[in-house]
């Protein structure tokens, strides 16, 4: 740009407006800094501020009579393309300085003018919309998205906050949304299902450099009595011990009946509990509608089940279920990483076990955890607090092999049908300390294909200290093979990851029942293990994170590390200060390729 620039403008796709030079032009920037060449716009005068609505349409003002060839004096309106609009003549006889949209669309003006048309306004005035502004806030049914639809002669936002309440003056920020076409949404929600609802945007709307950046914002009530039941996830899965229907459901009650249409021969469905039971006697894919029903309604879901014919009695090992248990307190969550390979979406029970550890002989569990799950990019998708007791979650648990929830209790669980990839579960505290495990289930068929999605991956991030507060990790090795695994246990290496405090030297141990049959302080020596273990070396162990994808240690650091190959059973690992000490560290699990 040869002359100076005066105004930036970041608009809400992403493109920037900026002014330069007197004459003045006004020109825009693509998202990448290359030249839009779609937009030019010349002035006689200085343009000294900029106001854009949501239609792509802007308006500017300064010291300038004509625009792009119009004699539209000191106040215009162009289009989304740049060109002059002729019947927006307000004409203020003298300089507009700064510019103020409503969210109705009347246009503030402010500056050194003591006229607009024939009416006397002394540097401040308000012109009417020539046409509408429109918005709307919108829930869908399950609860889940958020949208803001604004249009017309509405201010443009650069971005958008969505916040809720339940009396309507507390407030608390649900997430930043997305750009959909003119509007705003946000996805991944869990909120509650029925009651009263109040939820409210926080928009940042972008002007000129003589003013502050506006803020507009819209509110609505949600009110909804009773509902029928959401069902927001669901899959058959079919194996040696039958077949289930696994769902995830939203309701003011319990369904008290299921259906389901289009399963194959050999499956039905117990309309009183939701469980699909039976042997399938054809193979193929079918499309399956689900239904649950309680007194507000019948909600519905149609899925695709594939059934396969029988393989080999031989299943590769795989991970089955991986666990962290750590301390938890109201500042330090206790954080588990979640990798899930492979191309097909996998359904999983994830829980948040806090006062079930009081019958595993553990003294202070915490009594409230918050289970907060979040994808790659920080977006919130699920939370739970105190589980909905259910006869499928139920039988899915004891499926499963978890421990058993007490009804009513306030242990936290949910199942989900994620996508492959990385996603990050929080165990958060909603009053006081104490110990909670973070646990998540592969609820899918067993034995499942080699080229099933899987499991490869479990870390969690806590404090670790000696006695209840240890940092562990447990895993379930399933198939009739044995399965290599990388297990780590990373202190030092978290500085780099702006994390304070580390546990300076880690000891980590791996337990089958109450055997140590491995353990390592520095990753680089060769392991110490029981003689059924063979050591592997630091190459070997970097080798291994290179393969999963895990983050390198420095050499000489006093991270741990072990590679084992394991038989299907049960497994524990345990981080700890080498010498008693505590700090912040890493348990890390990795299914090896």
């Amino acid at each position: 740009v040869a002359d100076p620039v005066q105004n930036l403008i970041l608009q809400s796709d992403g493109r920037i407006l900026y002014t330069a030079g007197t004459p003045a032009t006004l020109k825009r920037l693509n998202a990448d800094g290359s030249a839009d060449t779609s937009l030019a716009v010349d002035a006689d005068g200085a343009i000294q501020a900029v106001a854009l609505r949501t239609d792509g349409g802007l308006y500017i003002g300064g010291d300038f009579t004509h625009v792009g060839g119009a004699d539209l004096p000191y106040l215009a309106r162009l289009s989304a393309s740049g060109s002059p609009d002729a019947t927006f003549a307000p004409k203020p006889n003298g300089a507009v300085t700064n510019l103020a949209l409503q969210s109705d669309g009347k246009l503030l003006i402010g500056g050194a003018f003591t006229k607009v048309g024939d009416l006397a306004r002394y540097g401040l005035a308000r012109i009417a919309a020539a046409d509408s502004a429109s918005g709307s806030l919108t829930i869908n049914q399950e609860r889940t998205t958020l949208t803001w639809n604004i249009g017309g002669a509405s201010p443009q936002a650069a971005s958008v906050l969505f916040q809720k309440s339940t009396d309507g003056a507390t407030w608390t920020t649900l997430g930043q949304a997305s750009r959909i076409g003119t509007g705003w949404q946000l996805s991944g929600l869990n909120l509650p299902v029925v009651g009263t609802l109040y939820v409210r945007t926080r928009a940042i709307i972008p002007v000129g450099p003589n003013s502050a950046s506006g803020f507009a914002d819209a509110q609505r009530i949600f009110t909804r009595s009773s509902v029928g039941p959401i069902i927001v996830s669901a899959t058959v899965v079919s194996g040696a011990s039958g077949s289930h229907f696994i769902y995830g459901i939203a309701a003011t009650d319990q369904p008290t009946s299921y259906a389901a249409t289009g399963l194959p021969a050999g499956l039905t469905l117990d309309p009183a509990t939701g469980i699909i039971s039976g042997t399938p006697t054809e193979t193929g894919t079918f499309t399956v509608t689900l239904s649950a029903t309680n007194a507000a309604g019948t909600g519905t879901l149609t899925l695709t089940l594939v059934i396969a014919a029988p393989g080999s009695t031989t299943t590769a090992g795989r991970l089955l279920n991986v666990s962290d248990r750590g301390n938890v307190t109201p500042s330090d969550p206790l954080i588990a990483g979640l990798v899930i390979s492979g191309t097909s979406p996998k359904t999983v029970l994830l829980r948040a076990v806090g006062p079930g550890l009081a019958g595993l002989d553990v003294a202070n569990p915490l009594a409230e955890p918050h289970l907060v799950l979040f994808d790659v990019n920080g977006q919130q998708l699920f939370q739970a607090d105190a589980w909905i007791d259910s006869a499928v979650l139920r039988n899915e648990t004891a499926r499963l092999g978890a421990t058993p929830l007490a009804a009513g209790s306030k242990d936290a669980a949910i199942l989900v049908t994620l996508q492959p990839g990385i996603y990050t579960l929080h165990i958060r505290s909603a009053d006081g300390e104490g110990i909670a495990l973070a646990e998540v289930y592969d609820a899918s068929e067993d034995p499942a294909p080699a080229t099933a999605s899987r499991l490869v991956n479990l870390s969690g991030r806590g404090i670790a200290a000696d006695g209840e507060k240890i940092l562990i990790g447990g895993f379930v090795i399933g198939g009739t093979t044995p399965k290599k695994v990388l297990l780590r246990g990373a202190g030092p290496a978290l500085i780099a990851q702006n994390v304070t405090d580390v546990l300076t030297d880690p000891l980590l141990q791996i337990f089958h029942g109450s055997d140590v049959i491995a353990q390592n302080d520095n990753w680089q020596t060769p392991l110490e293990a029981d003689t059924a273990y063979p050591a592997a070396s630091g190459d070997d162990i970097a080798a291994a994170a290179t393969a999963t994808g895990a983050f390198a240690f420095a050499s000489g650091s006093k991270d741990s590390a072990v590679l084992l190959t394991l038989a299907p059973g049960i497994y524990t690992a345990q981080v700890k200060g080498a010498s008693g000490e505590t700090g912040a560290a890493l348990i890390e699990i990795y299914e090896v390729p």
